[in-house]
């Protein structure tokens, strides 16, 4: 019975490791995208997910940032996981681990 418990173990452990590898990429390019969002008007973040943690509440309550309304949403979504758009602006997110880019708002 150990052993059958343990050639399970060996069949299912590089699936894991290739999942959360998918899902950790993932997240990269999320966190990437937004800073890349941010960048583009002028606000800089360090480059790690706890940085960017760190300062996005901040960044989200200065409304002075250049940061539109529409664009504000997006960042919160993605932050939760579950980012979505009316019509066909912005990016859409079919599932908290996939997104497609489509067009950025225009704020």
């Amino acid at each position: 019975m150990k052993d059958d418990r343990a050639a399970s173990y060996q069949r299912t452990s590089p699936s894991l490791h290739r999942v959360r590898g998918r899902l950790v990429a993932e997240r990269t390019a999320l966190i990437n995208q937004l800073r890349a969002l941010m960048l583009e008007r002028g606000i800089t973040v360090p480059q790690g997910r706890r940085k960017l943690e760190r300062y996005l509440p901040e960044i989200l309550a200065d409304e002075r940032n250049g940061l539109g309304p529409r664009l504000r949403r997006l960042i919160e979504d993605a932050r939760s996981g579950e980012a979505s758009t009316s019509g066909s602006k912005g990016i859409t997110m079919n599932s908290p681990n996939g997104y497609t880019t489509r067009r950025l708002p225009n704020d």
